[in-house]
């Protein structure tokens, strides 16, 4: 994608997505710059505004941000993608977004007890519904379409993959996607990010995986 095709796109995208996504990427980044002690002899005016998450633009945003997601106000598709960007300049940028995603999932449901006594397909396609619902409420365009195995989510010109040809950033929504997976079936099941339309494919594809590892 060009970037006038993503210009556009995000063109189309502003005022509809939530400051939670914003609020997530940057509470992570906060917390994971945290000292987890802090030296007697350690100055932190030195140390501590070296720490990209703890400085006054990142605490600044955070205030501006949780202020937005209480009177339910949309942020712009630019301000994500800068957000995305700032994460992308890190080393431990695909964790960040795992985790941020993960928080996107949000409270959990009180009917999640109720669901994981189902039968495990039946759970997955809870999890599918809510991953889905979840995604449309956070990015305000339609989710990703179920089709294919028992948890197929497709999703074309997502603001993630957009965002990044890496296609690092896309572990946003797969970590939104494990942690609602995981919440409604009580077990390890992991989605698998298996296409990315940031590395050249047609679409965001993910699959169910049983038991896999980490960010997928």
């Amino acid at each position: 994608m060009t970037e006038v095709e993503a210009v556009d796109s995000d063109r189309e995208e502003d005022g509809r997505i939530s400051p939670v996504v914003a609020l997530a990427l940057l509470e992570v980044m906060r917390a994971q710059d945290l000292p987890d002690e802090v030296l007697a002899e350690e100055d932190l005016t030195e140390t501590l505004p070296r720490r990209l998450g703890l400085n006054d633009v990142i605490d600044a945003s955070i205030r501006r941000y949780r202020k937005g997601a209480g009177r339910l106000r949309r942020v712009r598709a630019g301000e994500i993608r800068d957000l995305i960007q700032l994460v992308l300049r890190r080393p431990d940028c695909r964790d960040l977004f795992y985790r941020a995603g993960r928080r996107l999932a949000g409270d959990p449901s009180p009917s999640a007890r109720v669901v994981r006594a189902l039968p495990q397909r039946a759970a997955v396609a809870v999890a599918r519904r809510r991953s889905r619902a979840r995604v449309a409420r956070l990015l305000g365009r339609p989710a990703p379409l179920a089709e294919g195995d028992l948890f197929g989510l497709v999703g074309r010109d997502l603001i993630t993959a957009r965002s990044d040809p890496s296609g690092q950033a896309c572990a946003l929504l797969t970590g939104l996607f494990d942690e609602l997976l995981e919440r409604y079936t009580g077990q390890p099941l992991r989605a698998v990010h298996e296409e990315c339309e940031a590395l050249g494919q047609s679409r965001c594809a993910w699959t169910l995986a049983a038991g896999a590892e980490g960010a997928g």
